[in-house]
Formats: structure tokens, C-alpha cells, sequence
């Protein structure tokens, strides 16, 4: 789930996080470099709501905030393919 860090507001459904509880759930802050970003106060919400770290922080100006995130799906798929689980990417 992607939450701009200049959002006060949960925009999850109500739920969301208990279907495919087996699942992984993947936070994102996103637009970190808007000007009226509080993405400290945007961490704390998904944190409230059930997600856990690592929450992604990303910048539209740092492209290394992004290559944390697609390294840590590269590893994510790793494990499951190692494990036998079925990946959907391209």
C-alpha cells in the first residue's frame, strides 16, 4: 500500500489488512519531498492501522530511496522462489 506523506488520512478500506492474512503487507510513503510532507506522522498512521517496518520511504528527487524498495523485493522474491512459492512479477 502506497500513503502520500502529505495525507492525514487513512484512504485503507476497512478490513483490507485481514484479507490474506497469510499474506505480506508492504507499506510505502510516498511524495516524502512535498513541501507539507509529515512523514513521521504518516508512519505512525499505517503503523496504527497493522503495518510494521519496514515502511519505504520515497523520494521523487533520491532515486536510492527507491532502490531500497526494489532491493528489498528482489530479496523477498528470492526467498520465495527459494521456498517453492509462486512469484507474479515481470
Amino acid at each position: 500500500m502506497s500513503h502520500a506523506a502529505n495525507d492525514k488520512e487513512s484512504r485503507l478500506p476497512a478490513g483490507l489488512l485481514d484479507v490474506g492474512t497469510r499474506k505480506r503487507h508492504i507499506a510505502v510513503i510516498s511524495k516524502t519531498d512535498m513541501p507539507d510532507a509529515d512523514v513521521a506522522a504518516t508512519r505512525q498512521l499505517l503503523c496504527e492501522i497493522g503495518f510494521r517496518e519496514p515502511i519505504f520511504e520515497l523520494n521523487g528527487h533520491d532515486p536510492q530511496s527507491v532502490r531500497q524498495l526494489v532491493d528489498y523485493l528482489a530479496v523477498l522474491s528470492e526467498q520465495e522462489e527459494e521456498a517453492g512459492e509462486k512469484t507474479y512479477h515481470s
